[in-house]
């Protein structure tokens, strides 16, 4: 890979990021206002069967997607803080050596798998908390 298609690569993965990270934030926004809006409206009233179980699996689903989305959006602050100390300890290496020891390259690092999950669990929690609710409709 030449230096002008590394840098498309890196272009290309700046676009994402800029495209992925303020969605994720207004969906967490979006689930814990419908959350706040549902206990607040329903949290007094008794639920029994399966209408119960379905608006406490949506309340369920819907914190558990606002966790998870708040840990994939971590990775964002994760990458930042890694790509920062991979930088300084070239800087450093290189000012110790008085040469570059390492060929240039972009610095890329790769989040921890548990974070990377994060984000499809957040989908799965927040579709499963609409189906949830769905469902609370047509069984009440």
């Amino acid at each position: 890979m030449n230096e002008r298609e590394m840098r498309q690569v890196l272009e290309l993965g700046d676009k994402r990021n800029d495209l992925l990270y303020p969605w994720l934030r207004w969906l967490i926004v979006f689930a814990a206002g419908s959350l706040a809006v549902l206990v607040s409206l329903h949290g007094d009233k008794p639920f029994h069967g399966i209408p119960g179980i379905m608006m406490k699996a949506s309340w369920l689903l819907l914190g558990a997607g606002v966790v998870f989305g708040t840990f994939a959006l971590y990775i964002e602050v994760w990458t930042a803080r890694r790509i920062l100390k991979e930088f300084v300890r070239r800087k450093r290496e290189r000012d110790l050596n008085g040469v570059e020891t390492a060929p240039r390259s972009p610095i890329v690092v790769t989040a921890p798998r548990v974070l990377r999950l994060c984000e499809p669990a957040c989908y799965v929690s927040l579709l499963g908390a609409v189906v949830a609710l769905m469902a609370y409709i047509v069984f009440k």
